[in-house]
């Protein structure tokens, strides 16, 4: 999944106006790192990371209206699960 070769989590951001991808997104994006060697987690979170941000330009007025709604979702989700010490 989080090999760059395969872009994977590339095509299922194409495909986020479904909700049913947005759904496998939004689980993929709570995989925690720590489950994983130092090597891999870094990977991981560098598509996390990557993800975030084509999330952010998806939300633009110029993509339809459940592309903007279902990144807006993730975002959102993944904001109330950000711990408050951070």
């Amino acid at each position: 999944m989080f090999d760059s070769e395969n872009g994977a989590l590339d095509s299922l951001l194409n495909h986020i106006y479904q909700k049913s991808i947005s759904e496998v997104i939004l689980a993929i994006m709570k995989i925690e790192e720590i489950n994983f060697t130092d090597e891999l987690a870094a990977t991981i979170k560098q598509h996390k990371i990557s993800v975030i941000g084509k999330l952010i330009s998806k939300i633009a007025s110029e993509n339809d209206e459940e592309t903007c709604l279902n990144a807006k979702d993730i975002l959102q989700k993944l904001l109330e699960d950000v711990p408050d010490y951070l």
